[in-house]
Formats: structure tokens, sequence, C-alpha cells
């Protein structure tokens, strides 16, 4: 009977997902014959949110979901970062384009730095096949706010530094801070708002302190990846890290956030009935100001950021990964089509 081996599995995420986590965690045990328990904990439990890259480095934690350009993981994988950019394409040609760039640049960058990738997302698609929509995130705060020049000068949290690029755009002060440390700033007053999809107010405990959603329709992408420590990985008996990797694809998919996102959907319908919430619309002379922005700084500042930080390639990169975007398009495989989750 080979010895048996405990893993510490963490989350970035809010804690929603924590239940399906210990749903996979119970199956990894079963079927490695009670071999692998597998301990489960939800963001900044054992680390902190922007620190669950390096912890997987070091050996602090085994297993853990991240991005790459989250807090101290930032810099470590810019062919990553190009995720970051809401710019390609989603449904089954964004998995099979996720799969290109993990399997062309990222997997050997991560195994450099000692971690191995169970799965990889750009833009809501994975590399083993599983997609959503893409997102839509707005502005949500304590204040109301009318229009987007009232919005100037606010101090809005954004997670990841394409985010923070759009809101400096349009002239709102963009504060770089975990999920889980928005209600904290909301409550102390260093934050004025979140930019956020309408599902995390209330997973957050922050839809009683919200008052006003602006929607300023912020195309938001992001790379995400569950990673697990090399060595660990190469430690384990055969066939137990395909157990492993399964289980937490399973995890993955069990995270619905198109289902999620349409039941937080109804919930807000109810307090916006109740006067619990006032929504702003921009005119339409607002929603072309922003997207004429971001359309024209984004991917600039995104390049100009990689260079400063030594990717003096940058360009040359995005120029490749259009071209595999563009030849699986040209195959005919559809992108996605769906109305993105809001």
């Amino acid at each position: 009977m080979s010895k048996k081996i405990t893993l510490k599995w963490q989350t970035t995420s809010i804690p929603m997902s924590m239940n399906l986590m210990h749903a996979s965690a119970q199956r990894i045990n079963e079927r490695t014959s009670g071999q692998v328990t597998v301990e489960c904990y939800g963001a900044s439990e054992l680390v902190s949110e922007h620190d669950v890259f390096k912890a997987v480095q070091n050996g602090q934690l085994d297993i853990a979901y991240g991005s790459s350009g989250y807090g101290s993981s930032a810099g470590l994988l810019p062919h990553a970062e190009a995720g970051q950019l809401p710019i390609w394409a989603g449904g089954e040609a964004g998995c099979l384009f996720t799969k290109a760039v993990l399997d062309k640049y990222v997997r050997a960058d991560m195994e450099a730095l000692g971690v191995v990738p169970i799965f990889f997302e750009m833009n809501m698609a994975t590399d083993f096949g599983y997609f959503v929509a893409p997102y839509v995130t707005d502005v949500w705060t304590t204040k109301i706010y009318s229009s987007l020049d009232e919005l100037k000068g606010t101090r809005i949290m954004s997670q990841t530094e394409t985010t923070h690029e759009s809101l400096k755009a349009i002239g709102i002060v963009p504060v770089n801070i975990p999920y889980s440390e928005v209600p904290a700033g909301l409550k102390d007053g260093s934050l004025d708002g979140a930019l956020l999809v309408t599902l995390l107010p209330l997973m957050l405990g922050i839809a009683d302190v919200v008052t006003c959603c602006v929607r300023i329709g912020c195309k938001q992408s992001e790379d995400s990846f569950t990673v697990m420590n090399k060595k660990v990985a190469e430690s384990l008996p055969s066939g137990y890290m395909d157990i492993i990797t399964d289980e937490v694809r399973n995890w993955w998919r069990a995270n619905d956030r198109t289902v999620m996102i349409k039941h937080a959907q109804s919930l807000w319908s109810e307090r916006i009935k109740a006067g619990k919430i006032k929504i702003v619309e921009l005119t339409a002379e607002e929603k072309a100001r922003c997207n004429k922005l971001w359309d024209a700084t984004l991917t600039d500042a995104w390049i100009k950021k990689q260079v400063a930080a030594g990717f003096k390639d940058a360009k040359a990169y995005l120029d490749d990964l259009k071209k595999i975007e563009a030849d699986i398009l040209a195959s005919g495989v559809p992108g996605n089509l769906a109305e993105p989750l809001r």
C-alpha cells in the first residue's frame, strides 16, 4: 500500500464554489481508494488571494485557482496575460484558441516556474472544451451617480491590469485589490464602488451596501487557471494526476456561471422594483465614448506594460495569437454567439 497523500487546494473565487470543491475532493478520495485527501480552502484562507500562484510554486499550496495578471503573479506569465484583453474569440473556437495558446506558449512558461496547468481559460473558454459567454461588467457604488462624468475621480475596485486601464481611460481611479477586500473597502470609505458582474455584489454580501449600478458595459476578459506544484504532480502514483485533473475540471464545469448570473439578475429585478437599487443607463454618446476609448487604448496599454516589464516581443506575440485565432475561425468552428453575461 502506497503512502497516503494530503493535498491543499485553494481558490481565489468567492465562497460560491466551496461546496462544489468539497464534492470534487470527496470524489478524488473515493477514486483513489482513500489514498488522496484534498483539503479545500476558500479565498485567502491559507494565503492571500494575490499570492496563490507563488504559494503553489513554493509548496505552501499544492493546487490553486488564479490568474496571471492577479497580485504577485503579475508579470510571471506574460504569454498568459494576453487573456486579459477582451478581443479573443469565445465559444468552441475560443476553446481551441485557448488550448493552442496553452500548448504553444503558456504550458512551458508554467513548468519553468515549477507548476503544471490542470486547466487554462481565456475569455471564458477553457482548453478542455468548456465555455460560457464572455462577461460585461458595470460599476456598483454606494452613492447615486447619474452620468459617466459624475463617476470621474471615484475609487473603483478593478481586479486586473486591463480592467484597471479600462477604468482609468474614462476618468475613474482604479483600485486593484482582491474581491474579498471589497466589503471592507466600501465600509471604511477607501472604495466608492467596484467593477463587477451582476452576481458578485450578492456573493460578496454587499447587496444592501450598494445603492447604484452604472451600466458602463465594460467587457471583461482574464486568463484564469488551476495549477499544481510540478514536483507534487510528478511524485503522484500512476493515474492519480488524471483523476485529480478530471475532478478539478468537473468542479469548474459545475460552477455554471450562466445559471448563477441569470438567477442573480432575477434577484436584482426584485430589488429594483422595491426601490433598493438605482440602475443608471449611459446615454448613446457616453457608450460610444467608452467604447472608443477602450478600443484605442487597451491593446496599446497592454503592449506598453509588457515591454516595460521586459517582454520585448509583446506586439509580435499578439500578432501570432491573432493569426492562430484567424486560422481557427476560418476553419468554420463557431465562436461564441450568445449574449454576454452581465
